[in-house]
């Protein structure tokens, strides 16, 4: 079996006020994560602290005013 390596994705959406802000994703097929679930949440913007791992350093480039609040972002 091969190293696993890790991608982290984000996505912008403008969601209604009455939207679910978290949901479970189950990962299929036959690699090393199947059968897991990851918990997601979306988050609304500006972050009041930064992501692990710093996935949020590049949220300022979507529009400046969604820099996480803290500066600690990249």
């Amino acid at each position: 079996m091969s190293e696993p390596s890790f991608l982290t994705r984000s996505s912008m959406l403008r969601a209604p006020w009455d939207a679910i802000d978290a949901w479970g994703h189950h990962v299929d097929g036959d690699g090393y994560d199947a059968g897991l679930t990851s918990t997601c949440r979306a988050l609304p913007l500006p972050l009041r602290q930064p992501l692990a791992d710093d996935q949020d350093a590049w949220l300022g480039h979507i529009d400046p005013r969604c820099t996480t609040v803290t500066g600690n972002s990249q």
